[in-house]
C-alpha cells in the first residue's frame, strides 16, 4: 500500500514538472513570435533607410540573419512542445492524440515555507518512511519469533472413547491424556536465526535514517532554489524587464536619428528577448520546485497567510 502511495507521489511530481516545462515552452514560443514580429519591423526599417542611403546593405542582411535564427528557434520549440505533450499524455494515461492549447501566463505570489514544518510533515506523511517502518515492525516480529525457538514446544492432548455394550460387558467410557514436548537441542541454528533477524532489523533502522537524511537534504536544497527563484522573479518584476524594454525603445529611437548603429538596436532587442525567456523560465522552475516539495513531504504544502493569494486564485493553466 505504501509503495503504491509513493509511486503515486512520484507520478504526480512528473506530471506537474512536465506541465510547467510545457508552460515554459509556450512562453518561449510566445516570446519568439513577438521577437520575430519586431525583427520584421527592423528589417523593413533597415530596408527603407537603405533605400534612401541612410544605412548599409550589411545591416539589412544582419537583420535577416537574426530573423532566420529566431525562425530556427521557433521550429525547435514547436518540436519540443510536441514531445512534452506526448510525455504528458503518457503520464496522465490520456490518448496520444490529446492536444493542449497555449497555456496562459501565471503570476505566482511569494511563498513562505518553514524547513522545520516541512521536515515534520515528511516524517509524518511520506509513504516511503511508512513503508520502511512497516518493514521494521515486521523484522521486530521476526526477532521475537526467532527467540521463541529456544523454548520447547508442548503438545497436550485429551481423548475420549466409548465402548459399545456386548454380551460380556455393559460398555465403558474410556478417557486418555497425552503430554509431549520437544527439546531445542540445535542451539547454533537458532542463534544464527536470531542474529539474522536482528541484522535485518538493524538494516531497516539504518535505511530509515538514511532516507530521513536524504529527505532533509532534498528539502533544504529545494527551498534554497525556491528562494533564489523568488528573488529573481522580484528582480524581474521590479525593473529588469521594464529596463530592457526601455533600452530597446531608446536604441530604436536613436537609430532612427542616426545616433547609434543597427547592431546596437538588434542587440538591445535580443537582450529584451533573453530577459523575457529567463523570467518565464524562472517562474516555471519555481512551480516545479513546489511540486518537488510536495513529493518530498508526501502531500500538499502547508498554507499560510502569505500564501493565501496563491490558494484563492487558481489559474486555468494549472494541472
Amino acid at each position: 500500500r505504501w509503495t503504491v502511495a509513493e509511486r503515486r507521489l512520484s507520478l504526480q511530481r512528473m506530471v506537474k514538472e512536465n506541465w510547467y516545462r510545457l508552460y515554459q515552452t509556450d512562453r518561449s514560443l510566445e516570446t519568439v513570435n513577438a521577437t520575430i514580429a519586431l525583427v520584421d519591423d527592423l528589417i523593413r526599417l533597415a530596408e527603407s533607410m537603405y533605400g534612401v542611403g541612410s544605412t548599409s546593405q550589411q545591416e539589412v542582411f544582419q537583420a535577416q540573419l537574426q530573423r532566420s535564427k529566431m525562425e530556427e528557434m521557433r521550429i525547435m520549440l514547436q518540436e519540443q512542445r510536441q514531445s512534452l505533450t506526448t510525455v504528458l499524455n503518457a503520464l496522465a494515461a490520456r490518448p496520444p492524440t490529446t492536444t493542449y492549447p497555449l497555456l496562459p501566463r501565471i503570476k505566482p505570489p511569494p511563498v513562505v515555507l518553514s524547513v522545520v514544518e516541512l521536515e515534520q510533515l515528511a516524517m509524518e506523511n511520506r509513504p516511503l518512511l511508512r513503508s520502511l517502518q512497516a518493514r521494521i515492525s515486521s523484522s521486530e516480529a521476526g526477532v521475537r519469533l526467532a527467540r521463541r525457538e529456544f523454548y520447547p514446544d508442548f503438545t497436550l492432548g485429551v481423548e475420549y472413547m466409548q465402548r459399545d455394550a456386548t454380551m460380556d460387558s455393559n460398555g465403558d467410557d474410556m478417557y486418555g491424556a497425552q503430554l509431549s514436548f520437544n527439546l531445542p537441542i540445535q542451539q547454533d541454528r537458532r542463534h544464527a536465526k536470531v542474529a539474522e533477524m536482528e541484522a535485518e532489523h538493524r538494516k531497516g533502522l539504518w535505511e530509515r535514517e538514511d532516507v530521513k537524511n536524504q529527505i532533509r537534504q532534498a528539502i533544504g536544497e529545494s527551498l534554497a532554489r525556491l528562494e533564489r527563484n523568488q528573488q529573481l522573479i522580484r528582480l524581474y518584476d521590479q525593473g529588469l524587464l521594464a529596463q530592457a524594454d526601455g533600452a530597446a525603445e531608446s536604441a530604436l529611437a536613436a537609430y532612427r536619428t542616426g545616433t547609434v548603429g543597427f547592431s546596437e538596436v538588434l542587440a538591445s532587442r535580443m537582450q529584451q528577448f533573453d530577459n523575457e525567456r529567463a523570467y518565464h523560465g524562472t517562474v516555471a522552475d519555481q512551480q516545479m520546485q513546489l511540486a518537488v516539495l510536495e513529493s518530498l513531504v508526501g502531500g500538499p504544502l502547508p498554507q499560510h497567510a502569505d500564501n493565501a493569494p496563491a490558494n484563492k486564485k487558481k489559474s486555468k493553466g494549472k494541472p
